[in-house]
């Protein structure tokens, strides 16, 4: 089922908000000291429709004193570019934090990503919930 022609411009648009917010609080807020500047190099936001990516932001976070972070970059482009292959009859926001290790250090209670991505599901409801009650 193709909807990229049918897919309103608007519902891009509120994925791509929802997405972005919660990256750039994620960005800013994670609560880890950040070593090689790969696992906060790594996140990254970006909207498909019908598995192809339409809207993508990722950028390298650092001041290269230990790393660069261009693993953590390259890696959360290929993480969304795999992800939305798993969504090929959908529109889907997709938000990455791509390091292996980020699970790990939310183990050790640490805010990575999970918050905020939860925060943007609940998000996402509202606002479709509020665009079927509206028209």
């Amino acid at each position: 089922m193709r909807r990229a022609g049918t897919i309103n411009d608007r519902v891009v648009d509120i994925f791509w908000d929802i997405g972005m917010d919660a990256i750039k609080r994620a960005r800013i807020e994670a609560d880890y000291l950040n070593h090689t500047n790969n696992l906060r190099s790594s996140y990254g936001v970006a909207v498909s429709v019908d598995g192809e990516i339409k809207k993508e932001d990722y950028r390298l976070v650092g001041d290269g004193k230990d790393g660069d972070g261009r693993d953590g970059y390259e890696t959360a482009k290929e993480m969304a570019a795999r992800l939305a292959k798993k969504f090929p009859d959908s529109v889907a926001v997709i938000i990455v934090c791509g390091e292996r290790y980020a699970y790990w250090v939310e183990n050790k209670g640490r805010n990575v990503l999970t918050s905020f991505a939860h925060k943007a599901s609940d998000d996402l409801v509202k606002q479709l919930k509020n665009m079927t009650k509206n028209g």
